[in-house]
């Protein structure tokens, strides 16, 4: 099996297909290569394909929620340093502890600031 190397990937996982379009977007402007996926289990085998850079986690997903998406791209090997960012329209103290501990290295709210998006992803192609 041949993998797929592109550079400065970012993986866009949310299943609004509005919102995934926009932050799409917003990234793209930034001249980064980005995918998306509206699913789990999805995110999971394009995460395996691209080997993106970094990835952006919505929460709630219709089949295999994020935090447990999460969880599994954090078993994978070339996924393990990888950052996670957890994006949603939740603001809960616990839900934000559950991103953490799934492995999530940050956490950002819808909507998203274009400004805050383009200094996270700055800040992962800067290393």
């Amino acid at each position: 099996m041949y993998i797929k190397y592109v550079e400065k990937v970012v993986l866009i996982v949310e299943d609004d297909d509005i919102s995934r379009k926009i932050l799409m977007h917003s990234i793209q402007r930034l001249g980064y290569n980005v995918i998306g996926a509206m699913t789990g289990r999805e995110a999971l085998t394009k995460a395996m394909e691209e080997l993106p850079s970094v990835v952006f986690m919505d929460l709630n997903l219709p089949d295999i929620s994020g935090v447990e998406t999460t969880r599994r791209l954090r078993e994978i090997r070339t996924m393990q340093n990888v950052p996670i960012i957890a994006i949603t329209a939740s603001n809960s103290a616990e839900d934000q502890e559950a991103a953490y501990r799934a492995g999530c290295d940050d956490y950002i709210t819808k909507p998203a600031d274009p400004k805050r998006l383009e200094e996270l992803v700055d800040k992962v192609f800067a290393h």
